[in-house]
């Protein structure tokens, strides 16, 4: 019944967009295949699109992998939690993902008055959110839920990075650059959800569980990833388009 509301509501979403929203002219409209991939490769061969589109790659890359996956098996595993602890702890991280997505994007914009960057916001929110990685990587017990909701919190601040891109590139290529961030971020994720589990197998499970050294490897390796486009990231400074 759940399901069929929520499809239900996207037909109803969609009728009004197609019937209601009027029609605007787009930049880019009607240009050729051969000019789109030519853009795309403008996009993919700037410097400071890897900069700043790398840690919503690789960082929410792997905040989809533990929660939307591997973020159970950890709590049950690792933290010793039982089922109803465990959704307890998922909600409040689901929570918090969603007050993070107001919270960066007001505070990103009322500090922007006062002269600080979305990119500052961007690296600080990425910077919270590695913590928190590593700290669910290094099997911490105490203060888990907070930690857990810490770092659902944190990992909104990601999309900031579509408004840091999109000033860098002139308007017509927004909706590119938007969504080869997307793709190569869906892509991270699905390699993360493979490979934690690839690498969580090389250990014995016992009742069906890991051991916590096999999760202090498979989520350090994750870690170091993150923290590498974090480190590379944060001498980036505001474009100035």
């Amino acid at each position: 019944v759940l399901f069929y509301g929520l499809a239900g509501g996207c037909v109803a979403v969609s009728a009004l967009i197609f019937f209601v929203v009027p029609e605007k002219p787009l930049p880019g409209a009607g240009q050729t295949w051969a000019r789109q991939f030519a853009d795309i490769g403008a996009i993919l061969s700037s410097p400071y699109f890897w900069r700043v589109a790398l840690p919503l790659i690789v960082v929410h890359g792997a905040y989809q992998a533990l929660q939307g996956l591997w973020l159970a098996p950890w709590l049950t595993d690792v933290g010793g939690f039982g089922r109803g602890a465990v959704a307890n702890t998922l909600f409040a991280a689901a929570l918090a993902y969603g007050v993070g997505s107001v919270a960066f994007g007001t505070l990103a914009d009322r500090l922007s008055g006062s002269g600080v960057s979305r990119l500052t916001v961007y690296k600080f929110g990425m910077a919270l959110t590695v913590a928190a990685f590593f700290a669910i990587a290094a099997g911490v017990r105490t203060g888990m839920p907070a930690i857990v909701s810490a770092y659902g919190f944190g990992a909104c601040s990601a999309a900031l990075a579509y408004a840091v891109l999109t000033r860098h590139f002139p308007a017509a290529l927004a909706g590119r650059v938007n969504t080869a961030s997307n793709i190569f971020m869906f892509l991270a994720s699905f390699a993360f959800q493979w490979s934690i589990g690839a690498v969580l197998r090389l250990w014995p499970a016992a009742d069906g569980r890991y051991p916590a050294e096999a999760y202090v490897v498979a989520l350090g390796i994750a870690g170091i990833m993150q923290l590498a486009t974090l480190v590379w990231l944060l001498p980036t400074k505001e474009s100035s388009r």
